[in-house]
């Protein structure tokens, strides 16, 4: 190799070089806006979350949640409604789960209730009722509208979020 060759042959090494050394920065520089972009999503999504359970942060509620296409309806009570449906409605009713009533009240409230409905009982069950006429009229008449809308809103939320979550009562 003359000295013209490996002057070519180095020059041609150095373009190498660069040519990879600025693959690797666009590279990184995609990566770190695809993360800025991810972090704007996760923030946005939030955002959405926040908007969502902001009605129900913080707040006792008493709430009917009924087995979409069975009979059975839990009659519970908590200060995270939005959590607690969902965990109520996996684990009692493998994510088929529909809350048809929802007002605000605290434990009193709940165990008041519980002895309304005391004739609609499943035997054995201690927060289990059946879904009778008595149940419906009963949510009908003791709802605000505002409550309502909250029972409508918390089940359209939870039908983005929970597979089989959703249904007619």
């Amino acid at each position: 190799m003359n000295p013209q060759q490996f002057d070519e042959f180095m020059a041609f090494g150095d373009r190498i070089r660069v040519d990879q050394e600025e693959r690797t920065k666009r590279m990184k520089e995609e990566k770190q806006q695809e993360e800025e972009m991810q972090r704007i999503r996760e923030h946005n999504q939030m955002i959405l979350e926040t908007r969502s359970y902001y009605p129900f942060i913080n707040q006792n509620f008493v709430y009917f949640l009924k087995e979409v296409g069975g009979n059975r309806v839990k009659i519970g009570w908590s200060n995270t409604v939005h959590t607690r449906v969902y965990d109520v409605s996996k684990d009692l009713f493998s994510n088929n789960g529909l809350v048809i009533g929802l007002f605000r009240g605290n434990a009193t409230l709940e165990a008041r209730c519980h002895e309304i409905f005391e004739d609609d009982r499943m035997i054995g069950m201690r927060e289990i009722f059946y879904h009778s006429d008595h149940m419906k009229t009963f949510l009908q008449n003791v709802m605000s509208d505002e409550e309502k809308e909250l029972v409508g809103t918390l089940n359209e939320y939870m039908g983005r979020c929970v597979v089989g979550w959703g249904g007619r009562t």
